[in-house]
């Protein structure tokens, strides 16, 4: 039996996204996204950067600013620098993604 991952977020994407295409015709889409949450000691929002990845075509839809629904799972990559040093990338796989911010009237 495996554990539950699963994650839904509602926030802004805070850089343009990156593409990585394969030959199969696949890409990957990574951006990162600001999402808030209060911290009730200091009384304030504070804004936490999470890392998403898709394999999804909206993807190609998405631009920075644009306010975004993900529904996905927690992952890592791990991997070694090229001084030998293990290191480890947290992101979340989006499954499902929506852009909430309206279309622009042209």
């Amino acid at each position: 039996m495996s554990d539950i991952n699963t994650v839904t977020l509602i926030g802004n994407i805070g850089n343009d996204p990156e593409y990585k295409y394969f030959d199969s015709g696949a890409c990957i889409t990574s951006f990162s996204i600001a999402v808030n949450r209060y911290d009730s000691k200091k009384k304030e929002d504070i804004t936490d950067w999470l890392n998403v990845k898709t394999f999804s075509k909206m993807g190609e839809y998405l631009k920075k600013g644009q306010r975004v629904g993900i529904d996905g799972k927690i992952q890592t990559d791990t991997w070694e620098n090229e001084n030998g040093e293990k290191r480890k990338s947290v992101y979340i796989f989006a499954d499902n993604l929506q852009i909430l911010t309206p279309k622009e009237k042209e």
